[in-house]
């Protein structure tokens, strides 16, 4: 099922390629014949792709979306702002720093003693079960500094809850210092 949902709606690439090969045998079939009925078949590859491409366009998955929240998260921590921190963090969060606000606190005391310049997620893999989701990330962070700076990766493992208002971090465990490309296999 995950499968089909993640060909169907987030990664239609393979179903593109099958089409477009069978947009290729319809075309030689036409070619041979040189009827109405196969001229009209050469429509239909191309309308279900449209319609593929509409629908991983208007279906959000749950990975989708928590993939999201991982990137505004970062993007926010980059831009010294923390809003998103807030925002996706459960109220009954416990874990690598403690409870909500003291994690929040710890980022905040962190991200003002460290410019930093870019985080960039390398690996970012979400399994979802039902309520309940958990996430491997890789982040590379790369910070501002007078003498050239330096980057640095962290492997982050996340649990999410989806509660009535969304997905939200229910926790983090404490990030392991990887090289990006390396990271620990479970």
């Amino acid at each position: 099922m995950e499968t089909l949902k993640r060909m169907l709606f987030e990664d239609p690439m393979w179903l593109m390629v099958i089409l477009a090969v069978a947009e290729l045998v319809v075309f030689w079939i036409w070619l041979q014949r040189r009827t109405k009925r196969a001229a009209w078949a050469l429509l239909v590859p191309p309308i279900i792709a449209g319609m593929l491409l509409g629908l991983a366009l208007v279906v959000v998955t749950d990975r989708e979306k928590i993939q999201r929240s991982l990137q505004q998260i970062a993007d926010d921590y980059q831009a010294e702002r923390l809003d998103a921190a807030a925002k996706y963090l459960d109220d009954a969060y416990d874990g690598f720093g403690g409870d909500k606000e003291s994690l929040l606190a710890l980022a905040k005391q962190t991200r003002g003693k460290h410019p930093i310049q870019s985080i960039r997620v390398t690996r970012l893999i979400v399994h979802t079960h039902g309520r309940r989701a958990e996430t491997e990330i890789t982040t590379v962070v790369k910070l501002k500094d007078d003498l050239g700076g330096g980057a640095y990766g962290f492997a982050w493992t996340i649990d999410w809850v989806r509660r009535d208002a969304g997905w939200r971090i229910l926790h983090i465990n404490p990030p392991q210092t990887v090289v990006p490309g390396f990271e620990p296999g479970k």
